[in-house]
């Protein structure tokens, strides 16, 4: 990584993942807030633990909602993210350490 990506991605309040690339982070539970890209719209922000900062991603999936809702906070989570743009898909997997 670049000195200024490094530096975005520690002042960035959201985490980042790129195409094929993998985060394993610490789920610390959710919130609904307005979607950033339709405000009529909700969509979900879930929240994390990484490197000692609460991060966000926000993600209107089903699947997605479907597999935290059995998410327990304090739980270590990875998530993979796979394609780009309109094609992106993410592989989520809880980590039992």
């Amino acid at each position: 990584m670049g000195k200024l990506k490094d530096w975005a991605d520690s002042n960035s309040q959201f985490i980042t993942i790129e195409d094929g690339e993998s985060l394993e982070i610490v789920y610390k539970g959710w919130k609904n807030v307005p979607n950033r890209f339709d405000t009529d719209k909700e969509t979900i922000r879930y929240i994390f633990l990484v490197d000692g900062q609460e991060k966000y991603w926000e993600n209107g999936s089903g699947r997605t909602a479907r597999f935290f809702d059995e998410v327990k906070e304090g739980e270590p989570v990875k998530i993979t993210r796979k394609g780009e743009g309109q094609k992106t898909q993410y592989e989520l997997e809880l980590l039992i350490k």
